[in-house]
């Protein structure tokens, strides 16, 4: 289908509203031209298609932030390598009829107020805007998850941060605005000791 050579992915309505039949859609599928993603999410099997299209699969179903292991993954923080999709969503407007139809393994965390907003993103993947956490507030949502997600997933992901060159200012930044920055102090000290540590001692004259 020409209409699918983009590699955007559409609804079925878009799809139809396209001109295109359903039944030509189910051939496609069944021609292997088509790939199915959830419920009535397509995209061309012909194209190369873009890394990390299950995220922008989900982000077209719900409305969302994707988040920790699954924004680690993304940003090459550690190596998670989650099961499930990490999604939050807010806690005040969303429904659980959102997520019944779709087939990828996710895993939903309530959010509100500015937790939705504070080092978020906005990526381009296969026509769909997907909301994710940027590096810096991935790192701090593993650190602070701790408890939670296991104890060395926050470490490994603060360190490939620190090696990429990204600033320990920003990290402060979103977890003082979080909230969470008191709980977080070891780790920063640690880490801009760390830091220190990666800077070339100056040449003697």
């Amino acid at each position: 289908l020409k209409l699918m050579r983009d590699g955007v992915i559409r609804s079925m309505a878009e799809i139809t509203d396209a001109g295109i039949s359903r039944m030509t859609v189910k051939r496609a599928v069944e021609a292997e031209k088509l790939i199915r993603f959830n419920r009535g999410h397509y995209v061309s099997a012909e194209i190369e298609l873009p890394a990390n299209l299950s995220l922008a699969s989900i982000s077209k179903s719900i409305d969302g932030v994707i988040c920790l292991g699954s924004a680690a993954q993304m940003h090459e923080l550690g190596d998670e390598d989650p099961a499930s999709i990490w999604i939050a969503v807010d806690r005040t407007a969303y429904g659980r009829s959102q997520h019944r139809s779709i087939h990828d393994p996710h895993q939903i965390v309530f959010w509100q107020g500015n937790y939705l907003t504070v080092g978020v993103e906005i990526r381009l993947i296969a026509g769909v805007q997907v909301k994710v956490t940027n590096p810096a507030r991935t790192v701090v949502d593993l650190l602070n998850a701790r408890r939670s997600l296991g104890e060395d997933v926050g470490p490994k992901a603060l360190m490939d941060y620190l090696k990429s060159g990204q600033p320990m200012s920003e990290l402060w930044s979103i977890a003082e605005n979080l909230g969470v920055q008191d709980d977080l102090v070891p780790f920063f000290r640690v880490a801009e000791e760390f830091r220190e540590g990666m800077t070339p001692a100056p040449r003697a004259s």
